[in-house]
This record gives C-alpha cells, sequence and structure tokens, in this order.
C-alpha cells in the first residue's frame, strides 16, 4: 500500500488478520492463575514483585483471581484467533489483575515480547500533550484562553485559543491531509521544526470557524507541542522527561524524534495484517499528537501517577475529564486531550485509542470502579479495540458497560 492510499483508508485491513493460526507465537505471562501468583502493584513501581498483605486482601475482595482466568480466555482468542500481537495489562485497585505478552517484537529475528518492550502508543500521546500544558496553566505560565497567535503570531491561525486545541474545536483540518501531496511528491520527512514552517502555508481551506464544532485533528496537538516549547524554553522531549516520565519513573517511555540510544532499546517493529514489515513514515517526526515509545508497564505508572495526582490537581485533572462539545449527541464525547464515554454524570469511562504505521493503543480507565485497561500492539489488528468483554469481566456485571465498548 502506497503512503497515499493509507492516508486515505487507514482502517482498510480491519479484519484481515489472515495469518494469526498460522504463526506459533511466543508468550510470557505474569498473571494470576492462582491467587499466590497475583502480580504486584505500582506501590513497588513495578508490575512483577509480590503483593503485600493489604493488597492480598484487596486481591481477595475484587475477585482478582477469577478475573485473571476470564481475562486470558479473552485474550487467548484474541491472540489465537483474531490476530492479536501486543502486551496487556489489566488492574484494580493498586492489584495488577492481569498480564501477558501475545507474540513477537520483531518477526525476523523470532525476538519474543517482553513486559518492558516499547511500542508506539500513537493517540494515546495526546493525553501526555495535554497534561503537559495543563500542568503550564497550574504554575500560571499560560491560560486555556491564549491564543495561538500569542506564541506563533505568524501563523494564519487567528482567534484560536488553546482550549480550542485541547477540546479539538479549532477548526483546523489534520497537517497529513493538508500536507499529504506535499510529502509524497517531495520525498519529504519533516522535522517538528520544518513542520512549523510548513504551517506558515497552512490552506485556508482548511481552516474552520474557531468553537463553532468539534472536529478531532492531529494539528491541534502538534501546535500544543509547540506552546510547550515556547512557554518552557525548552524541547518538548525534555519537557516531558523532566515533568512526566522521571517523576513517574516511566524510564522506558521516549519520544520517536529523540537519539538517545536507550529510545531504541527494546522498540517493537510494526507489521500490518499480513505482517508485511512498515516503513518509516513521512511523519513519524512529528510529535505532539503521536509520537511516544512506551511500555504497559510504563503506562500503568501513568494510570497510577494521574488517578492520584501525581502530576496534576485533582480539580485539574477532573477539567481535562470534562465534556467539551455538548453539541454532539451520545455518550461519547471528549475533554482535554482524553475521550470520554459518559453514562451519567458521575459514571463515565475515560480513554484514548491510537492508530499509527500498524501500530495499534487503548488505554481504558473505569474511574469509579478504579480500574484500567491497557493494550498495545505492533501488528495492525482492528479487534485490540473491542474492549467489552474485559470490561465486563472488571465491572463484575454492572450495568451499562458493554452495550457502549464494543
Amino acid at each position: 500500500m502506497t503512503k497515499e492510499n493509507k492516508y486515505r483508508l487507514s482502517g482498510l485491513l480491519a479484519g484481515v488478520i489472515l495469518l494469526a493460526g498460522i504463526i506459533q507465537l511466543p508468550s510470557c505471562s505474569t498473571s494470576s492463575g492462582k491467587g499466590s501468583e497475583i502480580t504486584g502493584s505500582i506501590v513497588h513501581s513495578s508490575a512483577n514483585k509480590p503483593i503485600d498483605d493489604r493488597q492480598a486482601k484487596i486481591a481477595k475482595s475484587i475477585n482478582a483471581t477469577y478475573k485473571s482466568r476470564l481475562l486470558d480466555s479473552i485474550y487467548q482468542v484474541k491472540a489465537n484467533r483474531k490476530g492479536f500481537n501486543g502486551n496487556v495489562l489489566i488492574a484494580q485497585q493498586g492489584v495488577v489483575v492481569y498480564q501477558k505478552c501475545f507474540g513477537y517484537a520483531n518477526l525476523e529475528n523470532k525476538e519474543a515480547l517482553k513486559p518492558d518492550t516499547k511500542f508506539q502508543i500513537a493517540s494515546m500521546s495526546k493525553t501526555f500533550t495535554a497534561v503537559a500544558i495543563l500542568k503550564l496553566m497550574e504554575e500560571g505560565k499560560l491560560k486555556l484562553t491564549d491564543l495561538v497567535s500569542d506564541y506563533f503570531p505568524e501563523l494564519p491561525f487567528k482567534k484560536i485559543t488553546i482550549e480550542m486545541l485541547l477540546s479539538h474545536r479549532s477548526g483546523l483540518a489534520n497537517y497529513v491531509n493538508v500536507y499529504n501531496d506535499k510529502v509524497i511528491r517531495g520525498n519529504l520527512y519533516p522535522t517538528q521544526d520544518e513542520i512549523f514552517k510548513w504551517f506558515k502555508t497552512f490552506d485556508r481551506r482548511f481552516i474552520g470557524k474557531p468553537g463553532r464544532y468539534f472536529e478531532y485533528s492531529n494539528t491541534n496537538y502538534v501546535l500544543l507541542a509547540g506552546i510547550v516549547e515556547k512557554v518552557s524554553g525548552i524541547p518538548f522531549s525534555t519537557f516531558l522527561h523532566k515533568n512526566i516520565f522521571e517523576p513517574l519513573q516511566m524510564n522506558n517511555t521516549w519520544l520517536a524524534n529523540e537519539k538517545d540510544p536507550a529510545a531504541f532499546i527494546n522498540r517493537t517493529t510494526s507489521y500490518n495484517g499480513f505482517w508485511k514489515r512498515e516503513e518509516t513514515d513521512y511523519f513519524d517526526g512529528v510529535v505532539g499528537d503521536k509520537g511516544i515509545y512506551s511500555t504497559v508497564l510504563d503506562l500503568y505508572k501513568w494510570y497510577d501517577g494521574l488517578i492520584n495526582n501525581r502530576i496534576l490537581k485533582s480539580e485539574t485533572l477532573q477539567s481535562a475529564w470534562t465534556p467539551r462539545s455538548k453539541e454532539k449527541r451520545g455518550m461519547r464525547n471528549y475533554g482535554y486531550g482524553f475521550r470520554m464515554i459518559c453514562f451519567n454524570d458521575s459514571d463515565k469511562v475515560v480513554y484514548h485509542n491510537g492508530w499509527w504505521n500498524s501500530y495499534n493503543s487503548l488505554f481504558y480507565i473505569n474511574p469509579m470502579q478504579k480500574f484500567v485497561i491497557i493494550v498495545l500492539g505492533n501488528k495492525y489488528n482492528n479487534d485490540i479495540y473491542d474492549v467489552g468483554s474485559a470490561f465486563q469481566v472488571m465491572s463484575q456485571g454492572s450495568n451499562n458497560t458493554k452495550d457502549y465498548m464494543e
């Protein structure tokens, strides 16, 4: 498939995962087949250390052993029959209920996936970009009512606020579509600085009226990453390491445009649904909207840092998890960097999926029942996003969940 067709037909490979039953996939596991085998919690900053007595009581109260067995049945089917190749971590109330690796980090070398294997998390990266902006807001270094033109007066983006970027209400089209022909004809791989130079020529036909409606666009989050750099005076990657990754001990999390050799250790190769190795994408060097490589273990630390207010204040996080697209009827909505399914005012699912260059990612939080589902894949597989069965297991039959998660 050409790059041009990839952008226009990103969902074409859904349902064509044909080789899952042919290739024998290796597996690593730290799931809780027996009560004594339930893995540790984030208290130890690792999901592989034994739990203490308090956590053992929690594990028993949430029926972790039973849930783990059901979850294993679900993900064994996904791996053996539906083509899933990736890592899973599911936790509740500080206890890792289920963790397992399915398949290869690199098929050619028969390199098996491990718990600390790095995946491109794609649009899940937007959660980090949003939190970076909100952290600067908490520190009084910017306001969400600030205009993009306050920071980049040379760009043709007038009357667009930071809040509009966060909630995808800017009216700006996706830069990937705006500049698709440019990169294909010129065979260009723009850097972050170069994409901002390109933004000066942003076709006005692709600029809608700011604030009028919700329209998901990667352009918004590339601009937000640029604002982080302008305000902080340091590269976006440096800001994330200093203010998020290092405080949370996310030592295996890096941006795609970083040159540190550590960023490439245990990094996966991506494949399409037919196990054809993916080439470097033209826009791989552009970050903020995507571009973070991480592990299920580090993303568990990210979840823990969010819900325990280690990065943002509680009221700020709740603001991020507040629907901002009320004109859209239905339960699905978007806040500041997070998607939501709102069953009612107090019961919601907070999540963000990702897809980029055949990487798939899923990060789902149930705040009320205090569980998280993290799934990362490096072989295109649309079934990753079918999380309804796992949610039913973790919800223990709570109302509403399954119908809206599938």
